[in-house]
């Protein structure tokens, strides 16, 4: 779309453009001359890729909402059983009875059976509530696999919406009469959708993805190297689901089957579902819908796979933001893996900073030298050279090169106190008093401010 331009398009999208150019005033200039027909380049038959960045965005809100919740669900239980029994127990215990030895260990008290009958209620009541808490994590992996089942199936509708021909044009049988009865063609394709959805939802995860992959054209199972984790969560989320205790024979011979690699004997064992196992399910089915999105955005939309590069480095940064660094590395090194021009360069070398940064932040301190070594930075700019130096831990360099970034603002002084890859740099006494002199406040206000109340 342009000044004095409108488009087109004609007949079935298997078809062609025209596009036809005109005068300030509407009128065509020359019915000949001006009038240029091409074919696509890509899949024309995708409409609007905008809801992609949408899902990507909508994904990632919930991977950080549930984060919070397994957080808030461990510290529940660590924090709960400490107070109620304050409450409950031991401050009661204290008004009713009477001391009668205090030791480092414990204080004893003396009472009456009535006091004793109304503290063992309680402490019975007490128990029921820790006993409750320990089907929280149930409760989180049912609520981690149902998120996604919602997510999915919102990405399939979309999908569908926006290239409808995917579906519609299948091998299908429906009855003349529920066609008639149907008042628009609208109304024809989104019965034919949510009949697709309604199928889809009934088949196993591994067919739901197969279908997946036929619907899109792209390849998952083989492709993505989590995917055997991905099989394990459905079926370890399968037994949860209907009561069962102890891994199964079934769980076992579907785990190996996918070439998850499972420690022997676990046929038997109870089942555990604990904070670490919960993360790691909630980051594998989120990458899952991360790199579904990204590569039907570079697939379907080729034109403007770079924009969709852009906005997965914006989902990385996000992650680091949050703390996620596990997800974050792992989403960076699946798109530096990929071959072909899928990126502008700048957003080449702030996925590898951003993978550097998560890996540093992570603990692994030459995974994140050899990150950043991979790639040539000297003709980069001082912006970049800066965040290089700061996970390279080169302090001189690293305030030569912020005198110079922050007397070109090429960076605000917020981004020297909030971007993550520059944390490395914040407790260091050299570079706070380079940013004091320059910016005549502290880089840290709130010690600052704390120091002088």
């Amino acid at each position: 779309k342009g000044e004095g331009k409108q488009g087109f398009v004609y007949g079935n999208h298997k078809e062609k453009i025209i596009e036809t150019l005109t005068s300030s005033d509407g009128k065509i200039e020359n019915d000949d001359a001006d009038i240029a027909i091409f074919p696509f380049t890509e899949d024309e038959n995708f409409q609007d890729v905008s809801f992609l960045a949408k899902f990507m965005h909508k994904t990632l809100e919930n991977f950080l909402s549930v984060s919070r919740l397994i957080s808030a669900a461990e510290q529940t239980k660590l924090i709960f059983a400490h107070v109620e029994a304050k409450i409950e127990i031991i401050d009661p215990a204290k008004k009713m009875g009477r001391l009668v030895e205090e030791t480092a260990d414990y204080d004893l008290y003396e009472m009456n059976s009535r006091h004793i009958k109304e503290l063992s209620r309680k402490h019975a009541r007490l128990s029921r509530m820790e006993k409750g808490l320990t089907l929280l994590p149930t409760s989180i992996i049912l609520t981690i696999v149902a998120n996604f089942e919602a997510l999915l199936t919102e990405f399939v509708r979309e999908f569908f919406q926006n290239s409808p021909d995917t579906v519609i044009l299948g091998d299908k049988s429906i009855k003349v009469g529920d066609v008639l009865k149907m008042s628009s063609f609208d109304d024809f394709k989104k019965s034919i959708i949510d009949d697709e959805i309604d199928k889809l939802l009934w088949l196993g995860h591994d067919k739901q993805v197969e279908k997946i992959e036929e619907w899109t054209g792209i390849e998952i199972s083989n492709k993505w190297s989590s995917w055997s984790q991905f099989i394990e969560v459905f079926e370890r989320r399968n037994l949860v689901a209907h009561g069962e205790k102890y891994f199964t024979s079934h769980y076992v011979k579907n785990c190996l089957s996918a070439q998850f690699p499972l420690e022997k004997g676990v046929e038997g064992v109870s089942i555990s579902l604990n904070d670490d196992y919960l993360r790691s399910s909630l980051e594998n089915l989120t990458e899952f819908l991360m790199l579904l999105a990204f590569t039907v955005w570079r697939k379907k939309f080729s034109r403007s796979q770079k924009e969709a590069a852009h906005a997965l480095n914006e989902v990385i940064y996000r992650l680091i933001l949050e703390d996620n660094f596990r997800l974050s590395s792992s989403l960076a090194k699946y798109i530096l893996s990929l071959k072909g021009d899928i990126m502008n360069e700048s957003v080449r070398q702030m996925i590898i900073v951003n993978l550097a940064s998560a890996q540093k932040h992570n603990g692994e301190e030459q995974a994140a030298l050899d990150t950043v070594a991979s790639c040539d930075w000297s003709a980069s700019s001082d912006d970049f050279r800066l965040c290089v130096a700061s996970i390279q831990g080169d302090i001189g360099l690293a305030v030569q090169l912020f005198k110079s970034v922050s007397t070109s603002g090429k960076i605000g002084k917020d981004a020297f106190r909030d971007w993550p890859v520059l944390s490395f740099l914040r407790n260091e006494k050299e570079f706070q008093a380079a940013f004091e002199a320059h910016f005549s406040e502290p880089l840290d206000l709130i010690s600052n401010s704390e120091g002088a109340s």
